[in-house]
């Protein structure tokens, strides 16, 4: 009898460990180009959120599968990598890049490391030394406005 109890409490505990995982929107991952997310960052500094009133930090720290950090994190880094292609010559898109990298790293704060390759693939956008001047000053922005409200 305290062996059913036993089992019947463990199982309990466990289902209530998943209960508080949240999905990853849909949103996060939008048709896969990252579009949803480059729409978003318009309202960057400010606070941004997508169609569905997802922060992109939400997006991160709710991808706790395998499958859906590699979903969030392909639209992430083609977002991302589409920003750091403009980011040297021009402050806007500084802006937004460095908004998304500090947004991901705010998703990934309480993770314990399990979207640290995402993160570090965002940090290896702002680490480009032909980002300088007014630009670099504008990506700064935007990482510490991510950080705060991503």
């Amino acid at each position: 009898m305290r062996g059913a109890w036993r089992a019947a409490a463990i199982g309990f505990l466990l289902a209530g460990c998943g209960a508080h995982a949240r999905p990853v929107a849909e949103a996060c991952v939008g048709q896969g180009e990252g579009r949803e997310i480059l729409a978003a960052l318009r309202a960057a500094p400010a606070r941004v959120a997508l169609a569905d009133g997802t922060r992109l930090s939400d997006c991160v720290a709710s991808a706790r599968s395998g499958s859906d950090l590699q979903n969030v994190g392909a639209v992430f880094t083609r977002a991302g990598s589409l920003l750091a292609d403009r980011a040297p010559r021009d402050a806007t898109a500084a802006l937004r890049l460095g908004y998304l990298v500090g947004a991901v790293e705010k998703g990934s704060g309480g993770t314990a490391g399990f979207q640290a390759e995402l993160e570090n693939r965002m940090r290896s956008y702002i680490e480009d030394p032909a980002v300088r001047g007014a630009e670099r000053a504008a990506l700064d922005r935007g990482r510490a406005a991510g950080r705060r409200g991503g």
